[in-house]
């Protein structure tokens, strides 16, 4: 016997074997293959909202990086604002603007004694 027959034979009889062996009941029963499908529809459902929640989470967290980057250019801004309007060259002109004079002679107001109000 050739080579070639004696891998046929041995392929017909391992072929022979597999379909001659029988699963137990339980295993081919259909409440077992019903059971199967709703976790797996169970389990896809769980992954789709699961995949959707991080989904939304990331857009949430961009969304949340660009209001910081924008708020901290105009925190930026105020500052530079503040810096400007600090100067004492800027309060000067502020003031000028206002109509406000100069004091010349501050008064001073004694108070004699130590307490301040009577019971």
């Amino acid at each position: 016997m050739s080579i070639k027959r004696q891998i046929q034979s041995h392929y017909k009889n391992l072929l022979n074997s597999i379909h001659s062996i029988e699963l137990p009941a339980w295993l081919t029963s259909l409440p077992l293959r019903v059971g199967l499908a709703m976790i797996v529809v169970m389990l896809s459902l769980a992954y789709v909202t699961q995949v959707s929640d991080a989904a939304t989470t990331g857009y949430q967290i961009n969304d949340l990086e660009k209001r910081v980057s924008n708020l901290s250019e105009e925190i930026q801004g105020l500052e530079i604002k503040v810096a400007e309007n600090s100067t004492l060259s800027s309060i000067q002109t502020r003031l000028s603007s206002t109509n406000m004079i100069a004091v010349t002679k501050v008064n001073y107001l004694s108070v004699s004694g130590a307490a301040m109000a009577r019971r």
